[in-house]
């Protein structure tokens, strides 16, 4: 993105992302190879590790949990989480792992008092390493966070909890992603103020989370 800095692209607001990092790559630098894909890179190392980890551990097929998020009014109910972790452990008999950085420790440690069936991972890989975790993992469950993107791009199974309407363009196309949303879906063009994300996010029910799960695992 530093390239395009000193030249302005204009590009459509609910352009899917896909279609404008190709133009942006054309325009700018003058790339004419087919469409590109953008996609998170993570290095052999970290792909090793979390292989490692999954064996050590005897894991298969566990969901991610991406329960942190840049702002207060984009977190989903912390009992909420609990709740689908045991619902997931009853019908899939799958863990959930839980990722974040160090400043997400309170709110993970929160959740795995409450439940066994979570894996904390929380402050304990870098960026890239959990994107390559994120790999070895039959789901992903997250809310609106650079997390939930990448797993969407590593056409992981994704369920994206939104309190805002920006994920028309986010997700354009994508048949891994099931999106739940309890806003104004007919409001494509107004920003939703932060106290209606909140609820928004709130009124997402732990039911509706396993049923766009249980479409995605049943593919």
């Amino acid at each position: 993105m530093n390239f395009c800095y000193n030249k302005i692209i204009k590009t459509e607001k609910f352009e899917p992302l896909k279609e404008k990092y190709h133009r942006i790559a054309q325009e700018v630098l003058g790339y004419v190879g087919p469409p590109l894909d953008p996609y998170p890179a993570f290095t052999k190392e970290d792909k090793d590790s979390a292989n490692r980890f999954f064996k050590a551990n005897n894991i298969e097929g566990a969901v991610a949990c991406i329960f942190a998020t840049s702002m207060d009014h984009k977190y989903w109910d912390k009992d909420k989480w609990v709740s689908l972790s045991e619902k997931i452990k009853k019908k899939y008999n799958k863990k959930c792992i839980l990722f974040g950085a160090m400043g997400d420790l309170e709110y993970a440690k929160y959740l795995t008092q409450r439940s066994n069936n979570f894996i904390n991972l929380v402050g304990k890989t870098t960026l890239t390493e959990s994107m390559a975790y994120l790999t070895n993992c039959s789901a992903c469950v997250s809310t609106d966070t650079a997390m939930m993107h990448f797993a969407s791009i590593l056409n992981i199974p994704t369920i994206s909890l939104y309190g805002t309407n920006f994920f028309y363009s986010h997700h354009f196309g994508r048949k891994n992603v099931e999106i739940i949303f309890k806003g104004d879906y007919n409001n494509k063009t107004q920003k939703v103020p932060d106290g209606e994300c909140k609820k928004n996010m709130q009124n997402i029910s732990v039911e509706e989370v396993m049923t766009a799960l249980e479409k995605q695992l049943s593919k």
